[in-house]
């Protein structure tokens, strides 16, 4: 995660800086000269997200990482399958 709501962050790949908007994050891969990211598809809403911004310190984040949750009806049925 590179940026909060209201943060800025310099795209590359636009050649422009973009601020992030209210209720969003800005993420980038690791490998950023291969992996699509937010500089592809822009900003990521919160509510989509799998994880919890608990605080930033240095330009630094730390998160608490949320396990998905699954639909019963539909894992049952995606074994049925297999």
């Amino acid at each position: 995660m590179v940026a909060l709501s209201g943060g800025t962050v310099f795209n590359d790949c636009k050649q422009r800086t973009e601020t992030v908007p209210e209720d969003h994050v800005y993420v980038m891969g690791d490998d950023r000269g291969k992996s699509p990211d937010c500089r592809d598809f822009g900003p990521i809403q919160t509510k989509n997200l799998l994880f919890e911004v608990l605080r930033t310190s240095n330009g630094r984040v730390f998160v608490k990482v949320e396990k998905k949750k699954t639909n019963r009806k539909d894992s049952k049925e995606a074994e049925d399958k297999n």
